[in-house]
């Protein structure tokens, strides 16, 4: 049998982004960005955290902040 390479245990994407009516959701390593319409952000480690009960925005502005940057740079080029 061939051995499996690691290739492929890696991300094949830097991030992963989403949108829905205004609101949004941003995926980056082990951390998701949840961008709601009427809420602020919130954040969560999938790594520690997968049924996103812990949110970490409070504790994580800085990395709120340039995850929203990406997710509105990426929301800007999408055709409406």
């Amino acid at each position: 049998k061939a051995k499996e390479s690691d290739d492929n245990a890696a991300s094949p994407h830097e991030a992963l982004y989403f949108s829905m009516n205004a609101a949004g959701a941003m995926r980056q390593e082990q951390w998701k960005l949840v961008l709601e319409r009427n809420g602020p952000p919130q954040l969560f480690d999938l790594s520690k955290d997968v049924s996103e009960k812990h949110d970490l925005a409070p504790t994580e502005s800085e990395r709120v902040k340039k995850m929203t940057q990406k997710w509105q740079a990426w929301h800007a080029q999408m055709p409406n």
